[in-house]
């Protein structure tokens, strides 16, 4: 498990968020210091540079494709102080239903399924098996 620490922006900036999210992707394969970052730090740092904070939407699907690690629990340290706790995907596609940071994020949800294709068919096994015996099918 990865952990990293982060703290809100004052005046966090929700204006064309996909657009500075390729931004971060093209920083991420151009930006010399960022290339020679670990792949975690450096989607980090792409994404603050944009004007993301590390428990964003937008960061948590970077550190998922460019690092392979999803988001297992953000809490609140202080008013503007976060801790991001990351995992595998298969920590995330095991990870409890109430982990909202992942399981609402289909695009976290959908590169969990990619780095993990037998481990979500035997998800989806036993989810239709137990929608089977509760007489949901």
């Amino acid at each position: 498990m990865y952990k990293f620490k982060q703290r809100r922006s004052a005046d966090p900036d929700f204006s064309e968020e996909e657009r500075r999210q390729e931004l971060a992707f093209e920083m991420l394969e151009c930006v010399p210091e960022l290339r020679a970052m670990g792949r975690i730090e450096a989607a980090v740092e792409a994404c603050h540079r944009v004007g993301f904070n590390g428990f964003d939407d937008a960061c948590l699907v970077a550190l998922a494709k460019v690092a392979g690690v999803f988001p297992l629990d953000i809490r609140t340290e202080a008013a503007d102080k976060f801790k991001v706790h990351l995992g595998s995907a298969m920590d995330a596609l095991t990870s409890a239903p109430d982990n909202a940071d992942f399981w609402d994020n289909p695009d976290l949800v959908e590169e969990a399924k990619r780095r993990e294709p037998k481990l979500w068919r035997d998800i989806e096994m036993k989810m239709r098996d137990a929608a089977r015996k509760r007489g949901w099918d």
